[in-house]
Parts: structure tokens; sequence; C-alpha cells
């Protein structure tokens, strides 16, 4: 009742737009999908990531695996978990960073579940980081990877693309620029043996990796940046007055 009643119906991504769908609905020219923004962000200097590694016993070379967000169920963090401890088989050396606040039940479930772990002492479990903090771990990661069962449109992984860090991602996580740009990984498979086979197939590519981070950037810029953005808010605004 409250959407057929609001002039204009606004959300980040189609998917979550009841206007937008609804085909008993004709007023779809009242829906406008306008995406979250964020800013190309300058990455920290080399110093502050070598602190970075350093203060997590990250030894150097070792290839980086994080996790940003709400340490939840719904963001499929334990499947990461499980995911990573297969990667470890062939790849030792790999570090997996989790960082975010944690749900209680779920934050003890995850403890317990990583301390018996064969790759227990290669599982970093941070709790929430932010501002300055938040870009210099994100600049240490090698890829960033998230197993969300649903969401709106993450600002985490935004924020990873604009730091060139490559995603690998649900298609639950509503970005199909990701695979348009080729600029991460959208998994057809999210059975924890086929998220390691992804992740150990871009680690042992390095080149790829790295033009996939330049991708990444450009996306940000072409489709996430303020400069997109912000005019199509200020048209939704100015349709209201």
């Amino acid at each position: 009742m409250v959407v057929r009643r609001s002039r204009r119906c606004a959300s980040v991504r189609s998917q979550w737009c009841p206007l937008h769908h609804n085909a008993t609905w004709p007023e779809t020219s009242r829906s406008a999908i306008i995406p979250n923004w964020v800013d190309i962000i300058a990455p920290p200097v080399e110093r502050r990531c070598q602190e970075v590694r350093h203060k997590l016993a990250i030894p150097d070379g070792a290839p980086v695996i994080l996790f940003l967000g709400r340490l939840t169920e719904q963001k499929g963090v334990n499947e990461i978990v499980v995911a990573f401890n297969a990667l470890c088989l062939s790849r030792p050396d790999s570090i997996l960073v989790l960082v975010g606040p944690q749900e209680k039940a779920y934050g003890a479930s995850l403890e317990k579940m990583i301390e018996e772990l064969p790759c227990r002492q290669n599982i970093r479990l941070l709790g929430p980081v932010y501002d300055d903090g938040k870009y210099e771990i994100l600049s240490t990661a090698s890829l960033f990877v998230t197993l969300s069962k649903n969401e709106g449109l993450p600002v985490a992984v935004l924020e990873a693309l604009a730091l060139r860090v490559p995603p690998v991602v649900t298609s639950a996580a509503n970005l199909p620029e990701i695979a348009e740009y080729g600029a991460g990984e959208i998994l057809a498979d999210e059975h924890p043996d086929a998220v390691a086979a992804s992740l150990r197939s871009l680690l042992e590519d390095t080149q790829r990796l790295h033009a996939m981070g330049e991708r990444a950037k450009t996306l940000v810029r072409d489709r996430f940046s303020p400069e997109v953005v912000v005019p199509q808010l200020l048209t939704l605004y100015q349709s209201l007055a």
C-alpha cells in the first residue's frame, strides 16, 4: 500500500524495487534504479600495507583472501572458511582475513569451527575496522570474497573494486557488472570445493589477477562513482519538485 501511494520508488538494484518487476502494477515509470556509490580510493602507501601484514603476522608474499562485512549466516562466512580450508591443501601459504562484527551465537560457532580446522593457523579473525584502517586491510588483500545468500548492493565489494582488489562473489551479490567488466568472478557453483578451485585458479595467475584489478577500478569509475551516481539522484529529486 505504501509503495502504491508513493510518487517514486528508488532502489539500488532492480531486484529490490517492487514496482520494477511486478507485472500487475503498470507504474514501472515511477521506479528509479540508482546504485550506491564509492569514491575512487587512492591506495595507502606501501609502508602502511607492510605494517598491516606485520601486525597480522602475514608472511611477505603470502596471498591474502579477505572477507569484510558482518560475520553472519547471510554472508556465508562459514562456507568461506570451509572453502579456504580446502584451498590450503594446495596453497598452504595463503591467509584468510575475516573482518567485521560478529553475531553472538554465530560468531561463537564460527570461532569453534576455526579452532578445529587444520588451517586454523592461516586464519585471522578480527573485529570491525573503520576508516583508514579498513582501506589499509583492503589494499593488503589479493582477493575479496563473499558468499552472500542475498544482498541489495554490497558496499564492501564496491570498496574492494575501487581499490583494485578483484572480488569473488555469488550471483546474490547483485553485481553482474563484475562479469561484464571481467573485474572478478561470479561463482557458478557455490560448493566449497568449487569456491576453493576458483580462488586457487585466480591466485595462480598473477597477470590475470592484476588485469582484473585494473578493470575493477574502471568499473567503479564508469558505474559507481559519485560523478555517475549523484546526477541520477539529482534527477530523481528534481522530478519530485
